[in-house]
This record gives structure tokens, sequence and C-alpha cells, in this order.
């Protein structure tokens, strides 16, 4: 009888082992979000990390748009509180973007901006709590260009508007080739 309890004692203690070594690989990772939002940061990073070039990319302009806003939740949402993970964000969203706005805009200016606005939200306490995307407005002229409308609300109950302006390429890919905020 003594040497069973020793022996479930001993697996006991190293199922507790793993469970801390487990838990602690995840928040090499997953630490890094802010602790009351972590589960859902954790899902929208995971899902912004699948976007892979060409085999999973969005296949509507709303498609682009909601892939692109799970990336902006997470930055402006209040969510993140590490430099890698958002430049991994960053990364992913400019998969979105058209060959012309990545050329006219680097990495690091789009992050040096970004530390600047993040800067002046955390000063007034502010951060996205949602986004709503609203259904592709398409040229009369060309299929191929279109808009989306994106409403932002934030936790001091504010709503802001934004139109993302899309463009197929050459593989029929829809791309962001720009936005600009609405006054309404």
């Amino acid at each position: 009888m003594g040497k069973k309890v020793l022996v479930i004692v001993i697996i006991l203690g190293l199922c507790v082992v793993g469970f801390y070594s487990y838990k602690k690989g995840a928040d090499v990772l997953y630490g890094d979000f802010n602790s009351n939002k972590k589960a859902e940061a954790q899902r929208l990073y995971n899902d912004v990390m699948s976007l892979q070039d060409n085999t999973n990319y969005p296949k509507t302009p709303e498609e682009v748009i909601q892939f692109y806003n799970k990336g902006y939740k997470l930055i402006y949402g209040d969510m993140v509180n590490n430099d890698d993970i958002i430049l991994d964000i960053l990364h992913q969203q400019r998969k979105l973007f058209t060959d012309e706005l990545l050329n006219t805009t680097t990495l690091e200016q789009q992050k040096e901006t970004l530390d600047s606005a993040l800067e002046l939200l955390e000063d007034n306490k502010y951060y996205v709590i949602a986004l709503e995307a609203k259904p592709a407005i398409y040229d009369k002229g060309n299929s191929d260009y279109c808009y989306v409308r994106v409403i932002i609300m934030g936790n001091d109950f504010s709503e802001s508007t934004y139109h993302y302006y899309l463009e197929k390429d050459n593989n029929d890919l829809w791309k962001i080739q720009g936005w600009k905020a609405i006054q309404e």
C-alpha cells in the first residue's frame, strides 16, 4: 500500500510540474497580452497569424477588412503589451496592402506612426472596443474597385468612420490601397 501511495504522489507531482511547465511555455508567447483581455487577444492573434500569402487569403473585400480589423483591434484595443507581437501583426496586415501602398510606407514608418498614436491613446485612456465593417460599395464603372465602410467604437462610447479602399490585384486578390477618416 505504501508503494502505491508513493507512486500516485510521484505521478501527481509530475502532472503538476508538467502543467506549470506547459503554462509557463504558453505565457512566453501569450504573457505579452493584457491580462484582462488575454483569451480574446490569444484568439485574435492566432487568427491574424494564420494568414498565409495566397493559400488562405480572404476572398472578398469584406473578408479582407474583417481580417485587417482583427489586427487593428489587437493593437488599438489595449490588448498587446509587446512590440514584437505588434510587429508580427503589422507584417500580417501588410500582406493585405497593394504594392503601391507598401512602397509609400515602410514598416518602420508605420511602426513609428503607430507608436505615436498608441502613446496618445494611452494618455487619454482610450481604446477600441469594437469594429463593424459594412458591405462593400463597388465602383460603378469598374467592379475591381470598391470601398468598405468601417465604424470604430471606443471605450468612451465614441464612434469614428473610415473608408477602406480596395482593388483587385493581378492575382484577383483584394488588396487595401488606402483609407481615410470620414466625417458624418
